[in-house]
């Protein structure tokens, strides 16, 4: 994984943002992946996706993340912090294609995760059940001995539901569930919490920051951002309290 140095994030940010957030969490893969194929990363599990983001942002700005949310019973905030060591899982899936036998071994079915891809072609359905659909055809094939295919209406539900489950205990990286409790109203209730959106956010509020920071160190020294960008953040900061003093 390769180290994001101040520059790579500015660069990072400013051609992803306008990007739909699938895309973004793919764009900040390839900025660290850089001889994987864009493709190849967007056909990562997102439990793998996600598995490698939380790494990164662990480089980026350390274990500790600050999370905010509001009960749902009484809305009062909560602010809260989560370790990633206490939600990054300790491997990764290696393989995201299954199979099994149904009907006595008539049935062969072969069953892999859900990746960006397939996320993304369920969205552009619009709703709810048509995206479910999408995933289903998308992410479940079954042939029968004889080599016909068995289309998804005709799979029997009860199998279907089995198959979705299993997907899910493989892919649980990409589905963090946090137990909280309202300290005012004591209502237990559980937030998914999603690294893809909390990374990108900060990520912009880091490039954001930079350059105001090259902005007062450009007009009060006359340093091109090139010159700012090569500095450390320590330095930075030590210049940035001399002009405020």
């Amino acid at each position: 994984m390769k180290a994001l140095m101040p520059h790579d994030i500015l660069q990072l940010w400013e051609e992803g943002e306008s990007l739909h957030p699938l895309d973004q969490a793919v764009s900040v893969l390839a900025s660290v992946f850089p001889d994987i194929p864009y493709r190849e990363l967007a056909e990562l599990s997102l439990g793998d996706r996600d598995h490698y983001l939380l790494s990164l942002r662990a480089s980026l700005f350390g274990n500790r993340l600050p999370a905010y949310c509001e009960c749902t019973h009484c809305r009062e905030p909560l602010e809260f912090s989560i370790r990633i060591t206490d939600v990054l899982s300790d491997r990764l899936t290696q393989t995201s294609e299954f199979k099994r036998f149904w009907d006595e071994g008539q049935l062969e079915i072969t069953y892999r995760l859900p990746n960006s891809l397939d996320v993304g072609s369920a969205i552009s359905k619009g709703d709810p059940e048509s995206a479910y659909q999408e995933l289903l055809k998308r992410c479940i094939y079954c042939n029968r001995l004889n080599g016909e295919l068995v289309e998804i209406d005709e799979i029997p539900e009860d199998l279907i539901e089995e198959i979705m489950q299993s997907i899910e205990e493989i892919n649980s990286q990409s589905e963090i569930f946090l137990d909280l409790i309202c300290p005012g109203c004591q209502n237990k209730f559980q937030m998914l919490f999603d690294i893809a959106t909390y990374l990108w956010t900060e990520l912009r509020t880091f490039s954001k920051k930079l350059l105001q920071d090259i902005h007062q160190l450009a007009f009060h020294y006359g340093w091109s951002e090139r010159e700012i960008l090569t500095m450390s953040r320590k330095r930075r900061q030590y210049y940035l309290e001399m002009i405020e003093a």
